[in-house]
């Protein structure tokens, strides 16, 4: 069993969690973290400046709409919004902040993560709380890149399968059979 890092244990400890990005179809990743932090727990406030409402619950346009307290900001935007979200979410006095990768650069933007390390708040930079564990076990701590999840292990040949004779490595016969004058541009 692995512990979670120290910044996502810190970031999982705050009970009022702001999560921007939020969808009104209720089909984006945003919406499945919104939905497993409420899961466990968690006062989870939408954020998205086109809904009123998402999943029977307020949803505020503004970081600065949002009542008191805020303990976390989960940032599940474009990159080019995340910005603006950090720099609202410091100017509240939120120290802990979440930008969200899965694939590519998710909402992790250089510039939010500078503008947060200027004001002295390190941010969690990439990986997602659904594949940080909330309880039991932690299987994969935060991120694919940091933290490899573990191998499979091959299943074991059974009776009847279906075996593949090993390929003959190139012995020196064989080349030795080529001709040199052979043109390569034919190989694949």
């Amino acid at each position: 069993m692995l512990a979670l890092p120290p910044a996502v244990a810190a970031f999982l400890e705050g009970q009022r969690i702001v999560v921007a990005g939020v969808s009104r179809s209720g089909h984006a990743p945003a919406n499945a973290i919104f939905r497993r932090l409420r899961e466990h727990g968690h006062e989870v406030i939408p954020l998205n400046p086109n809904a009123t409402e998402i999943e029977g619950q307020k949803c505020f346009a503004d970081l600065s709409d949002v009542p008191d307290p805020i303990h976390a900001v989960m940032v599940v935007t474009p990159p080019s919004v995340s910005v603006e979200i950090a720099r609202a979410a410091l100017d509240r006095g939120v120290r802990r902040l979440w930008f969200h990768r899965s694939f590519g650069t998710g909402s992790v933007s250089r510039a939010a993560l500078e503008l947060c390390r200027a004001r002295g708040v390190e941010p969690i930079e990439g990986g997602c709380p659904l594949h940080a564990a909330f309880s039991g076990p932690y299987l994969y701590p935060l991120s694919f890149d940091r933290h490899p999840r573990p191998q499979r292990r091959p299943r074991p040949v059974q009776f009847g399968d279906q075996l593949r004779p090993a390929r003959a490595p190139l012995n020196a016969t064989k080349a030795a059979e080529v001709p040199a004058s052979m043109p390569l541009s034919g190989l694949r």
